[in-house]
C-alpha cells in the first residue's frame, strides 16, 4: 500500500493547485493573495494536539507507555489487534538495546559516497532530484505563458498532473519503478521539444507543453515514492535530504534558462527537454 499512500499524499498538492487557481481569480491582487495563502497555514499549528508522535522515537526515549497508546490506535484503526506479548519483547528489546555498553555505530554523510555501489544512488538521485524539480516548477510557472487564458491554462495543468498521477500509480503497480520514472521523464522531455518545434502554432505548442508537464509530473510523483526505497534504513534520511537539497537547486538554476530565449525563442524548452532526457536515462543506472 506504499504506492497508493504516497501517490494520495501527493494529489493532495495537484488538488491545492486547482484551490489556488481558483483563488488566484477571484483575488487579483497578489499581495491580497499571499495574505491569504498565509493565513491558511494557521490551521497547522493543531497538529501539535492531533498529530501523533513516531512509536520508533518514543521508545528510544523511553516512553512505552505513550508509545503503546500509538501504536494501538493504530492497530485500532487497521482492525488488527497485538498480543500482549509484541509490546513485551518490543520494549525489553528497546530496553536491552539502550542500556548496553556498546553503542550502535554512528552514521554520518560520507556514508552516501564511501562504498561504489552507494555513491552510484547518491550520485544519480541527487541529479535526477535536480532535474525534476527544475523542468517541474519552470513548466507549472511557465503555464502562465501559453496561448490562451492563463487561469485555463494552470487549471488543465493541474487537471492533468491529477489524472496522470492515477495513470503512474497503476503503471507502477503493473511495471515497477524504473520504466515508469524513465518514461515518464522521456514524455516530459518529448513535449518540452514539441513545444519548442512548434513555437509558430501557438495552440500545438501549449498542447505540447502540457504534456510535458503531466509527463513530468508523474515522474515527480513517482520519484518521491521510489527515492526511499532505493537508500538503506540508515542513511535514508540524510539521503533525501541531500536530494531536496539538489532539488532546491534546480528551481533556482532552471529558471535563469528562460534568459536562453534572447538568443532564439525555442531555445528554453529545449532545454528544458534535453535535461529530461538526461534525467530520464538517469533513472535507468538505479
Amino acid at each position: 500500500k506504499r504506492n497508493a499512500a504516497g501517490i494520495i499524499i501527493i494529489l493532495c498538492c495537484d488538488v491545492g493547485y486547482l484551490i489556488l487557481c481558483l483563488m488566484a481569480y477571484f483575488l487579483r491582487d497578489w499581495r491580497t493573495l499571499q495574505l491569504v495563502q498565509a493565513s491558511m497555514s494557521a490551521v497547522f499549528l493543531c497538529y501539535w494536539w492531533f498529530l501523533p508522535e513516531s512509536p520508533r522515537w518514543l521508545i528510544s526515549n523511553k516512553r512505552t507507555e505513550a508509545a503503546r497508546t500509538v501504536i494501538q490506535r493504530a492497530a485500532q484503526i487497521n482492525k488488527v489487534t497485538i498480543p500482549d506479548e509484541v509490546y513485551t519483547d518490543l520494549f525489553t528489546e528497546s530496553a536491552a538495546a539502550t542500556g548496553s555498553e556498546e553503542k550502535p555505530k554512528g552514521h554520518t554523510m560520507i556514508d552516501l559516497v564511501r562504498k561504489p555501489r552507494m555513491r552510484k544512488i547518491t550520485l544519480v538521485v541527487s541529479f535526477v532530484w535536480l532535474i525534476i524539480a527544475g523542468v517541474y516548477y519552470e513548466l507549472v510557472v511557465g503555464t502562465g505563458d501559453l496561448a490562451g487564458d492563463p487561469y485555463v491554462n494552470f487549471a488543465l495543468g493541474a487537471v492533468l498532473e491529477i489524472g496522470m498521477a492515477a495513470l503512474g500509480w497503476a503503471a507502477m503497480e503493473r511495471w515497477g519503478r524504473r520504466p515508469v520514472i524513465g518514461g515518464s521523464f522521456l514524455l516530459a522531455g518529448a513535449g518540452c521539444i514539441g513545444a519548442a518545434a512548434s513555437t509558430g502554432l501557438p495552440t500545438v505548442s501549449r498542447s505540447f507543453a502540457l504534456v510535458g508537464r503531466a509527463g513530468i509530473g508523474i515522474a515527480f510523483n513517482c520519484v518521491m515514492v521510489y527515492s526511499p526505497e532505493v537508500f538503506p534504513t540508515v542513511v535514508r534520511g540524510m539521503g533525501i535530504g541531500v536530494a531536496t537539497a539538489c532539488s532546491r537547486v534546480g528551481s533556482m538554476l532552471f529558471p535563469f534558462a528562460e534568459l536562453l530565449g534572447d538568443v532564439w525563442q525555442p531555445l528554453p524548452m529545449v532545454t528544458f527537454g534535453v535535461a529530461a532526457c538526461a534525467g530520464g536515462l538517469a533513472v535507468f543506472v538505479l
